[in-house]
């Protein structure tokens, strides 16, 4: 797992835009770069995580799409009832805008930069350059009451699928990641049902041993 020796990259949940750049020098450390710009502001990505992180580097070699929030029920308890006298309220899109919207937008900018030539030969890197998608298990099973979270995941899936085959085409790599349910901030009430039921939470290592793999291994694609 080469240049991750004592560290860990880590994102925050939301509004988070992710690259991390590996030097090509095996006993060298990885270089992580990390912004607090807003996920669907594509131009503000584009310069403050991009350009910024070229300004230093000569080049971007992984990206890993990870922005999430969980959204709002389908169906709120609290909706008003039916009336043709008042329009009903828009539903909460939170997390169809940043958990898909913003995995385009990564993607996005992952595809155009990747294909910039290194500004020095001295770190380049000489595996594929890798995009990583960070779905969850939600976009796999049916969670009625996590609609709007469950189908940003599955609409995640569908762009990870639809186009591996272009980054294939490009020399690029691309891969989605799904952890099991993970004891963390957003899934505090989900962890309680979990354990009430005897049914087992993710271990963190497991996903950072997957992760690893799919950054590092040139071989894993698709």
């Amino acid at each position: 797992q080469r240049g991750t020796a004592g560290r860990r990259p880590t994102v925050k949940p939301k509004h988070s835009f992710l690259i991390i750049k590996f030097f090509s020098d095996p006993d060298s450390k990885c270089s992580i770069h990390r912004d607090g710009c807003d996920i669907l502001d594509f131009a503000g990505c584009r310069v403050q995580g991009c350009h910024c992180l070229l300004a230093s580097h000569s080049a971007i070699d992984i990206v890993v799409a990870a922005a999430g929030v969980f959204g709002i029920p389908f169906l709120e308890p609290d909706e008003p009832p039916v009336s043709l006298e008042s329009d009903p309220p828009a539903p909460n899109m939170v997390a169809l805008e940043v958990n898909t919207i913003g995995a385009y937008y990564t993607a996005k900018l992952a595809e155009r930069y990747f294909a910039l030539p290194p500004s020095s030969t001295s770190t380049l890197c000489p595996d594929p350059k890798s995009l990583i998608f960070i779905a969850s298990v939600a976009a796999y099973f049916d969670i009625p009451i996590m609609s709007s979270y469950s189908a940003s995941k599955y609409a995640m899936r569908g762009l990870f699928r639809s186009i591996r085959s272009i980054f294939a085409q490009r020399g690029f790599r691309v891969n989605l990641l799904a952890p099991w349910i993970m004891d963390t901030p957003l899934a505090v009430d989900w962890i309680k049902m979990f354990k009430a039921v005897g049914a087992p939470v993710g271990d963190v290592e497991d996903v950072y041993t997957a992760a690893m793999r799919l950054a590092d291994d040139p071989t894993v694609n698709g």
